[in-house]
C-alpha cells in the first residue's frame, strides 16, 4: 500500500490512480465544504489579533508543507525545475502570507478573483489523477488546493474580503504582468508553469486545445476567467445596485 507513497511521478502501476469524480475524489470535495464551514466558524469566534494569527499560521502551514515537499523530492532524487513553486496556485501561497502580514485591497481581490477560483478548478479537475490514493504528492496537492480555496471563503464570509469589480482590472494586470516572463521561462526550461505552454491534462483547457490547437487553447483562459468572474461578481453587483436605490 505504501510502496509508492514517496514516488513523485512515473513508475506508478497501471490504473493505480483515482477516478475523476469517483468516490475518493468526491470525498475530498465534500471535505472542502466541511473545512470551509468549520474554518469560518472558528475564524468568526476570534478577536482581531487572533484572526491575524490564524491567517499567518494557516499560510505558514502551506509554505512549510511546500518546503517539505521539496525536501522529499531532493531526498528521493526526484527534484527538477518543474517542481519550483511557480504555478499560479503556488504563487498564491505567498500571496496568502503577504495578505496575512499586511492586508491590502488588491491582495484580497486577487485572493477572491484568482486564488479561490483557481484552486476550485484544480480541485474539480486535478491533474494528479494518475497518482495512487496513498501517495504523499497526491495528498499534498489536495491539501494545498483545499487550503487555497477555503482561506478566501473564510475571509469572505467574515467580511474581510469585500469584492469590487472596480478592483478586478488591477488584479488582472498583476497576473498578466508575470505571464510573459513565465512563458519565456517555460520555453527555456521546458516547463509548463501556469499552463502557458501546454494545456496540461484533465482541465477545461484540454477541450479548447481540441478545437483551437496550441497555442490557440490560450484563448480559453480569458473565456473561462470571464465566465467565472461573471458568476463571482454578479451577486455583489446586484446587491450594490439594490442598496443604491434605497
Amino acid at each position: 500500500m505504501f510502496d509508492y507513497f514517496w514516488l513523485s511521478s512515473n513508475g506508478f502501476p497501471k490504473d493505480s490512480g483515482f477516478e475523476l469524480f469517483g468516490t475518493y475524489h468526491l470525498l475530498w470535495l465534500f471535505g472542502v465544504i466541511i473545512a470551509a464551514f468549520a474554518g469560518s466558524l472558528i475564524y468568526r469566534s476570534l478577536h482581531a489579533r487572533g484572526r491575524r494569527v490564524f491567517q499567518i499560521v494557516f499560510s505558514a502551514f502551506m509554505l512549510i508543507t511546500e518546503v517539505f515537499k521539496h525536501i522529499v523530492l531532493i531526498c528521493t532524487d526526484s527534484f527538477s525545475v518543474g517542481y519550483l513553486p511557480l504555478h499560479l496556485c503556488s504563487i498564491n501561497m505567498f500571496l496568502c502570507m503577504a495578505n496575512a502580514i499586511k492586508p491590502g485591497v488588491i491582495k484580497q481581490e486577487l485572493l477572491y478573483a484568482i486564488c479561490m477560483p483557481g484552486a476550485a478548478i484544480a480541485l474539480l479537475f486535478p491533474n494528479w489523477v494518475d497518482m495512487p490514493i496513498i501517495n504523499f504528492f497526491s495528498i499534498h496537492s489536495f491539501t494545498i488546493h483545499v487550503m487555497l480555496f477555503i482561506l478566501p471563503i473564510i475571509l469572505l464570509v467574515n467580511k474581510e474580503i469585500k469584492p469590487s469589480i472596480k478592483n478586478l482590472p488591477k488584479a488582472i494586470l498583476c497576473v498578466l504582468a508575470i505571464c510573459p516572463p513565465m512563458y519565456l521561462f517555460n520555453r527555456y526550461f521546458g516547463t509548463n508553469f501556469m499552463f502557458l505552454n501546454r494545456p496540461g491534462m484533465g482541465n477545461p483547457l484540454v477541450w479548447f486545445e481540441k478545437f483551437l490547437g496550441n497555442p490557440g487553447y490560450l484563448l480559453g483562459m480569458p473565456i473561462i476567467a470571464a465566465a467565472l468572474w461573471f458568476v463571482l461578481y454578479l451577486p455583489f453587483a446586484v446587491t450594490n445596485k439594490v442598496n443604491s436605490k434605497k
